[in-house]
């Protein structure tokens, strides 16, 4: 039974689907002492608080959710399926989510960890000062050097990024200016050609251009992201957050919105070759700035003339 074998903790930054992501567990039958919400940061003390729910509540697995998750109706149960089907020597699962910005299936915003395996994370998790752009994997791949295993199972449970206030969105592109770098013609591409019909690929560009300008340490502490917070806010206005400003409102609606919109496998790694190399080292390199200023400029153009085009 779920309630004596999952723990569930969404991890919020009060994204704007936050509410909807725990009602679309609860509708899956997840009691609701069962589910946790916290709004830790930055994503370092996000991670050992969820942990340490785990422990504390002693079910054998413990789900972090990110709150821009939303699962359809049999994601639960084909998750913990799976989860009783993994070898002992198996300390994780994640799920694909069909991903609004990369426009394909990732396995992205959820960690179905064994409760067993919390301690060993915890001890793995960098000091905020020295963390990479993604602390999580950098723990679990700790984890995974002494001989345990992190499946990514090739399991729809739902979708990723859909529903997000600008400004999230925003913020989400400005680090994949730094932690996607060798996806970002494509995805420049997708967000220009998707942005006259859907003003989130809007905000997505407006991050984007931000995010090849900043040559310092790249963080994903939302603290950090204040100034362009209020240029997304004064640009794009706000969403609402009612229940009718939204699309998506029930485990069936995520399964429509899968069901509706064909996509592929995500983008492809079109710089990879004889450029791969400056990704992996100083992000200041003058490969990266040169291969970055044409496409900055382009978004740029882009947004003022949409801009242009309001007046």
């Amino acid at each position: 039974m779920l309630e004596d074998n999952l723990t569930l903790v969404i991890r919020s930054v009060h994204e704007r689907t936050e509410s909807l992501c725990r009602d679309l567990l609860l509708e899956q039958g997840v009691p609701e002492r069962n589910i946790h919400v916290i709004h830790e940061t930055p994503f370092s003390k996000a991670m050992e608080v969820s942990y340490r729910i785990g422990l504390d509540e002693e079910r054998p697995w413990t789900w972090c959710l990110d709150a821009d998750v939303l699962l359809h109706g049999k994601a639960v149960e084909e998750m913990m399926s799976a989860a009783g089907r993994a070898p002992d020597h198996v300390f994780g699962l994640s799920g694909k989510l069909l991903d609004k910005l990369f426009g394909g299936w990732r396995a992205v915003g959820n960690h179905l960890f064994r409760t067993s395996s919390l301690e060993q994370m915890i001890s793995h998790i960098a000091e905020y000062e020295t963390e990479g752009i993604r602390p999580e994997s950098d723990a679990k791949s700790k984890l995974e050097a002494n001989g345990l295993e992190w499946q990514k199972i090739n399991l729809p449970i739902g979708l990723h990024d859909y529903e997000q206030h600008y400004t999230d969105i925003a913020r989400k592109s400005y680090v994949h200016a730094r932690k996607h770098v060798i996806h970002l013609d494509e995805l420049a591409e997708r967000w220009i050609r998707n942005s006259a019909a859907d003003a989130d690929y809007k905000a997505a560009l407006i991050g984007l251009s931000r995010g090849l300008a900043d040559f310092g340490k790249i963080k994903i502490d939302v603290e950090k992201y204040e100034d362009l917070r209020k240029e997304v806010i004064q640009t794009l206005g706000e969403k609402g957050t009612e229940p009718s400003d939204f699309q998506v409102g029930s485990c069936s609606d995520v399964q429509a919105v899968i069901s509706s919109e064909t996509k592929d496998t995500g983008p492809a790694p079109v710089f990879q070759g004889k450029h791969e190399k400056i990704y992996k080292e100083a992000f200041n390199s003058r490969g990266y700035r040169d291969l970055f200023g044409d496409l900055k400029k382009r978004i740029k153009k882009e947004l003022k003339e949409w801009l242009r085009g309001r007046k």
